[in-house]
């Protein structure tokens, strides 16, 4: 083929030219991507190992590592865990590094610099504003999507007329045969068969399910800590 400068060259050619180089950019890229992330399987001495130090944080959070859906990066010194899942290049973490202190900044640049290996789009998700200072130098930006309500149950009532709506549904639920009791994790197999779990729907779409990978889809992480059976409510974990 012949390239004249005297602009006497069909545009067809032309765009089938520029067509053909653009797709071979596109398939050297491709060549040269890095493989798809499989992740290895939780082996039972790493889950064994999560448990354990689930059960001596503080914040309730940690025990959805439990929940049998999610990957671990597991700090040297086995005293710390970052839990996270990954949906197509975007990996996610469940809340900062679960454990000791010393061990956030290792595990959160282990997540980083795996992500950069696969191309992967990093997240951090759930983080409390008291460990943010951890994540400054990431290079990610800092988004508020949602807010977390505590409530001191010793001095929460239900009287008053702003609490009107909550004391009708409470009295729907006690009509309607629903209680509430706090199950501890041995009394778990005599109550299984009072619920089905079933998450997410058939009729769930992508980004539901890949909600469901924080959800209860499995049945593991209920025998490892106190739930409560809340009627019909479906479960809810401690």
């Amino acid at each position: 083929m012949n390239f004249t400068t005297d602009g006497s060259i069909p545009n067809v050619v032309r765009a089938w030219v520029g067509a053909g180089a653009a797709g071979l950019c596109l398939a050297v890229m491709r060549l040269m991507a890095p493989a798809p992330y499989r992740p290895a399987p939780v082996t039972p001495e790493e889950e064994a190992l999560v448990r354990e130090i689930a059960a001596t944080c503080p914040h309730t959070r940690a025990n959805l590592a439990l929940l049998g859906d999610k990957m671990f990066m597991i700090a040297q010194s086995r005293e710390s865990f970052l839990m996270f899942g990954v949906m197509g290049r975007t990996w996610v973490t469940m809340g900062p590094p679960v454990g000791r202190e010393e061990d956030a900044p290792e595990l959160i640049w282990q997540f980083r610099e795996a992500c950069d290996r696969h191309c992967g789009r990093p997240v951090f998700y759930g983080i409390p504003q008291s460990r943010l200072p951890l994540f400054w130098d990431t290079g990610l930006n800092l988004l508020k999507i949602g807010e977390e309500a505590l409530v001191d149950l010793p001095s929460f009532h239900l009287n008053g007329a702003s609490r009107q709506g909550l004391r009708y549904k409470k009295n729907n639920l006690e009509k309607n045969g629903c209680t509430f009791e706090v199950v501890p994790p041995e009394g778990y197999p005599a109550i299984r068969p009072r619920r089905t779990l079933s998450w997410p729907p058939a009729t769930c779409g992508a980004s539901c399910r890949a909600c469901a990978a924080w959800g209860c889809t499995s049945c593991r992480g209920l025998t490892g800590t106190p739930i409560r059976p809340c009627g019909g409510a479906g479960w809810r974990w401690l």
